[in-house]
């Protein structure tokens, strides 16, 4: 990853590099597809808490 990428673009990646749908991720996280749509989409920035959730 550039350092111009931002982080919606880079869980969204790795996200589908898993092959997880946004429903399936948003599931195991505890969070709704909403919130991580805004999330990828870069209009939103995930919490600590969230963020190391997303990454597990």
């Amino acid at each position: 990853m550039t350092e111009n990428t931002n982080l919606g673009d880079a869980i969204r990646t790795l996200r589908k590099a898993r092959s997880l749908t946004r429903a399936e991720l948003t599931e195991k996280v505890g969070i709704s597809e909403s919130h991580m749509n805004k999330i990828e989409a870069g209009s939103r920035k995930p919490g600590i808490n969230t963020y190391q959730r997303i990454m597990e």
